[in-house]
């Protein structure tokens, strides 16, 4: 289980926290280690697309070896995505805190600020299933880079910094050290709860925080091909999207989401 147990490897610069957990993987490595960077060269997200990773942003990627059943394992991106979302809220500031509703999960499991005319992506998240254990990795927005990149197939990036002041004394490293240890503290809890129970004590919770909740919205796969359109109506146990569509209630378990215009 993760916690106290956790061994954490920290670098300047990496190809990729993914592949060196991926590689940890390989060589038998328990579950609980987490392998931290300043900035990657050659990061990835989701659907493999690449991942701009600048000094500034927070880029981990943890080692788990959970025993729940090979269909519920999807589901664990969607709790990360919740973890991710309390520990941000954890570290706003009091003005913004109150405006907390506006930090909101788009499915599957990016974590995006809602403002009334766009929606702007602070956290990637992927799953990958590897070597008879899972690679989880977890890039969030945090400071401003010192030179603005852009993001492949994403929404424009938002960033900590401007939501909190807690970060005003702090170098850029403290400040990182701020939200990765928030991030350790919730992320073990709900990996505790999602182990024992899985995805079913989060379903309400995730609900309530769907960027996506009553929304029209169509859903895509890789070739960019719209595979099903309608309302999301909330979210299953299995982490299916409940999408009514003009042939009835359909649950979605892959795909992107766009959200109609």
């Amino acid at each position: 289980m993760l916690g106290s147990q956790l061994r954490i490897q920290t670098f300047d610069t990496v190809e990729s926290t993914n592949l060196r957990v991926k590689e940890a993987l390989e060589a038998g490595e328990p579950e609980g280690l987490v392998v931290r960077a300043f900035a990657q060269t050659g990061g990835y997200g989701r659907q493999g697309r690449h991942w701009q990773s600048p000094e500034g942003g927070l880029y981990c990627s943890w080692l788990l070896r959970p025993t729940q059943h090979p269909s519920a394992l999807s589901t664990l991106s969607l709790v990360a995505a919740l973890a991710v979302r309390s520990a941000l809220v954890h570290l706003l500031d009091d003005v913004n805190r109150a405006h907390s509703s506006i930090i909101r999960i788009k499915w599957p499991n990016d974590v995006v600020f809602e403002k009334p005319s766009r929606i702007e992506k602070l956290c990637g998240i992927s799953l990958e299933q590897h070597a008879g254990g899972l690679c989880l990795g977890i890039g969030i927005n945090v400071f401003r880079p010192q030179k603005q990149l852009p993001v492949e197939g994403k929404i424009i990036p938002a960033y900590l910094e401007d939501f909190t002041d807690c970060f005003q004394t702090s170098s850029h490293r403290e400040g990182l050290n701020q939200v990765f240890d928030a991030l350790c503290f919730e992320l073990a809890q709900a990996y505790h709860l999602w182990s024992a129970e899985g995805f079913t004590p989060f379903v309400q919770e995730y609900q309530a925080h769907s960027l996506l909740e009553g929304k029209e919205i169509a859903v895509k796969n890789l070739q960019g091909e719209v595979t099903a359109q309608g309302v999301v109506q909330g979210i299953d146990d299995r982490g299916c999207l409940l999408l009514q569509t003009p042939s009835g209630l359909q649950a979605i378990n892959s795909g992107e989401a766009h959200l109609a215009l």
